[in-house]
Parts: structure tokens; C-alpha cells; sequence
């Protein structure tokens, strides 16, 4: 698929030109990434996809599904779509970013969006709507361990918004997005889950922090982007 190779292209790149010693690497199967700043695993968010909080949480432990894994915070995912495109997030909201410079890291994490359309539709967002693979638009978006601050019963759910349509709207990411219930199992919406020597999943939402890294690669990524139509 064009946009894997589009990912693999990019890590090589920030492989030759770390981002503030930042790498992000994809792991030889493909199911999971690392982040090497931080080191985190994050597993792809297409394992997860169409399936609730309580029941993730329920396959957490030993010998279940996602042993070793738990829920990325906020925090981890603004930090690591801070590491992967060397730009500083100092927010929660809506962060647009330069065309096409997350693209890879929505390869890489997996489009939820594709996995809820294929099993309703039976196909793609981009092949129902008439685009070549990769052409169209794609999202990660993922259930987070940070709660909705009004209702204990929402989890926060973060977002990489990656729209290639002719007119459509500006690469974006998300980290709070919106907000699920614990017992609903979103189609399009999978789990940001994480291993490693991150920091702990929080109850409430954190106060923000001013991430200071410097991109020494991000340039090199244009030239090999999805072409507009």
C-alpha cells in the first residue's frame, strides 16, 4: 500500500536526522510502534477499533489480549505527535499541522476510520468515496485513560486528522477530541494503548506542558507526501 511505503520512507528519514534524539520506530511485524524519547510502545490503533473501555480494560492484565499494555494519557499523545513532527504542543485542542507531515504517523498507528468503514461498508473511506488509497482521508482517533472532567463514566478519545482531499480540511491532531462512553464501542474509534517507561495513566484531565523539541527532519518528509489531486 502506498501509504506504508510513504511511512517507512519517513521513519527512514528521521532515522538519518533525529528530532531533538527522538526516533520513532515501526516494529518488524507492523502492529506496533517506538517511540525512542520516550520509550513507549504504542500499539496500533486498528487492534482496538469498534471495542469499549471496560472491554480493553477487561484484556489488560496477565495472558489477556493486551497483557502489558495500558491507556496512553494526554500528555503521551501530544508528546508523541510532538517527537514524531519536532513541533511543541502546549495544548489539548485542535493543533493544525503542515500538510501532509503526520500522514506517516497515521500509517503507522493505523486509520480507525478504515477499519469502521470496511466492517460497515465493506470497503474504505477512500475506495466508497471514489479515491486512490491513501488519497482521501484517514484517521487515528483512539480512547484515551484521561476522563472527561464533568462525567467519570466518558473517557477522553484524541485524534490525527489526515485529509487529502482536493478542498478539504487541514492536517490536524487532537489529543482531546471529544469524549466515550465506557460501555460503548465506537466503530471508527479505537484505544491509544502504550507499554514502556512512560508516566502513569491519570484519573482527570493533567494541566498541559509546553513541549520544547526542534524538527532537524520534517522538511525532507514533504518531498516524498501523498500528491493532491
Amino acid at each position: 500500500m502506498r501509504k506504508r511505503l510513504l511511512g517507512v520512507i519517513a521513519l527512514g528519514l528521521i532515522g538519518i536526522a533525529p528530532v531533538a534524539g527522538a526516533s520513532i520506530v515501526d516494529s518488524a511485524d507492523g502492529t506496533y510502534l517506538t517511540d525512542t524519547a520516550t520509550g513507549l510502545d504504542w500499539l496500533d490503533v486498528t487492534a482496538t477499533t469498534g471495542r469499549s473501555y471496560f472491554d480493553v480494560q477487561a484484556q489488560l492484565g496477565p495472558g489477556a489480549a493486551y497483557s502489558g499494555w495500558r491507556h496512553a494519557t494526554l500528555d503521551e499523545f501530544n508528546q508523541l505527535v510532538s517527537n514524531f513532527t519536532g513541533l511543541p504542543i502546549a495544548t489539548y485542542d485542535r493543533v493544525e499541522q503542515e500538510p501532509n507531515l503526520i500522514d506517516p504517523l497515521v500509517v503507522l498507528l493505523g486509520s480507525s476510520l478504515d477499519v469502521g468503514w470496511i466492517r460497515t461498508k465493506g470497503v474504505t473511506w477512500d475506495a466508497f468515496n471514489g479515491y486512490a488509497e491513501g488519497e482521501g482521508f484517514d484517521m487515528s482517533a483512539g480512547i484515551l485513560a484521561d476522563l472527561n472532567p464533568h462525567s467519570p463514566d466518558e473517557n477522553v478519545f484524541a485524534v490525527l486528522w489526515d485529509d487529502d482531499q482536493p478542498g478539504g480540511q487541514q492536517d490536524y491532531s487532537f489529543a482531546h477530541a471529544g469524549h466515550v462512553a465506557k460501555p460503548y464501542a465506537p466503530a471508527e474509534i479505537g484505544h491509544f494503548l502504550v507499554r514502556g517507561t512512560g508516566s502513569p495513566p491519570v484519573a482527570s484531565i493533567p494541566e498541559g506542558s509546553s513541549l520544547a523539541l526542534v524538527c532537524l527532519a520534517v522538511g525532507l518528509l514533504s518531498a516524498f507526501a501523498p500528491k493532491r489531486r
